[in-house]
C-alpha cells in the first residue's frame, strides 16, 4: 500500500499533467469492514509496455519509431527530474505506448509508469534501484 500512496502523491502532485507521464484518472476508496480502507488508482489505459511488445511482436521498430520512443522517454524523464523526482525503477515493463489511432503507424505515444518507487531527488532511497539488471553502472559503486 505504501507504493500506491507514493505514487498517487507524486502523481497527483508534482507530476500532475505532466508530459510523457501516465496520469491518475481517479481514486478509489472503499471501506471495508469498520476500520479498514481499501484504495485503488485509475489510470489512463495504454496499450502495451515495451517488454510485453518486444516478446509478443513480430516486427521490430523502424529507426524512425526508436528515435521517436527514445526521445519520448527522454522528456519525460527531463520534465521529472524538473521536479526533483526520481524514477528507481525504469525498465522496459515501466515504459508503455500506444499508436496514435489517427496517426501512420510511425507515430506512437510513449510514457513511463509506476512512481511507486520514485523518491525525491535528496532523499537517500533516491539511491536504492529495485531491479539489479536494469541499474545503471554509477548507481552501483554509490555516484549519484
Amino acid at each position: 500500500m505504501r507504493q500506491l500512496d507514493t505514487e498517487m502523491m507524486i502523481l497527483k502532485g508534482p507530476l500532475k499533467n505532466t508530459e510523457g507521464i501516465r496520469q491518475l484518472v481517479d481514486q478509489i476508496v472503499l471501506t471495508v469492514g469498520v476500520d479498514e480502507q481499501t484504495r485503488a488508482g485509475v489510470f489512463e489505459h495504454l496499450d502495451f509496455d515495451l517488454h510485453r511488445y518486444y516478446l509478443t511482436q513480430k516486427h521490430q521498430f523502424s529507426r524512425l519509431q526508436i528515435k521517436s520512443i527514445a526521445r519520448q522517454i527522454l522528456k519525460a524523464l527531463s520534465n521529472t527530474h524538473k521536479q526533483d523526482i526520481v524514477h528507481t525503477d525504469l525498465k522496459p515493463e515501466n515504459i508503455v505506448f500506444s499508436q496514435l489511432a489517427s496517426s501512420t503507424a510511425s507515430e506512437i505515444l510513449v510514457k513511463i509508469i509506476d512512481f511507486g518507487v520514485a523518491s525525491q531527488r535528496d532523499e537517500d532511497r533516491c539511491r536504492i534501484i529495485t531491479n539489479p539488471y536494469w541499474r545503471s553502472p554509477e548507481s552501483w559503486v554509490g555516484i549519484p
